[in-house]
């Protein structure tokens, strides 16, 4: 019960910094963090598991860490926003990973444990664009839900599903597959929201910071190459 509790609090984390930082225009800083996220999943999965990896893997690895160091230099301020998101995720794969119930109910569960989480940030309100910080409002704090139109509570409803069942997948992968392949897997969605982020929201992104993207782009395809059916692999996931 307590793993539950911990996954459900370090997953509402992720969200509400991930879904903050979108709405504020970070949506490629967002990506940056899920990018960041498999090498401390690799990095737990090597400290708890202790799982094994091929030298093309471990040249991945190498090769996405320099990518990494890279966009945090460039970026030239701490990454908050990208450090907590991909620590938040890492750690509750993690918890994924020791929780001993199956995928669908471990998510139900956590869903559960998730609802107080869930009204507490409801009470909070930003009365103006001037102000950056939450102010706590209480009830009130849900005034505003009644005034939304019909086809935002359609976008919140299917919002929900794209979240569920992504998440009940994930459950599956994280109890079948050691948890550096899972982390590695993970920058498909990094990549999607990094295309939405430049494309489609326009939000700035500096030249230069693509040959760091283009060293991280070149570490996912030595991961992908280098995960063909071996030993070492299955005995990990009949293990795990």
């Amino acid at each position: 019960m307590c793993l539950l509790v911990l996954a459900a609090i370090f997953l509402s984390s992720n969200w509400g910094i991930y879904i903050w930082a979108v709405n504020r225009g970070h949506t490629i800083e967002a990506s940056m963090g899920y990018y960041i996220n498999p090498l401390v999943s690799v990095f737990l999965g090597l400290l708890f598991f202790r799982e094994r990896l091929r030298p093309l893997q471990w040249a991945a690895v190498v090769i996405a860490f320099i990518g990494v160091t890279m966009l945090t230099i460039m970026s030239g301020t701490v990454p908050w926003i990208s450090l907590s998101l991909a620590f938040t995720f890492g750690i509750y794969a993690l918890l994924k990973k020791k929780t001993p119930l199956a995928a669908l109910e471990s998510l139900g569960a956590e869903t559960l444990v998730s609802v107080p989480i869930s009204l507490f940030l409801l009470s909070f309100s930003f009365p103006n664009a001037d102000i950056n910080h939450p102010v706590f409002s209480g009830l009130r704090g849900f005034e505003y839900m009644g005034a939304l139109p019909v086809y935002v509570w359609i976008l919140l409803a299917l919002c929900g599903m794209v979240s569920a069942l992504p998440l009940y997948w994930f459950a599956l992968g994280a109890k079948l597959l050691p948890l550096s392949t899972l982390g590695f897997m993970q920058f498909i969605s990094p990549t999607l929201q990094f295309a939405l982020g430049l494309f489609v929201f326009g939000e700035n992104f500096p030249p230069h910071h693509f040959a760091a993207f283009g060293i991280i782009w070149i570490a996912v395809i030595l991961y992908i190459i280098s995960l063909k059916p071996g030993k070492s692999n299955l005995k990990t996931v009949r293990n795990g």
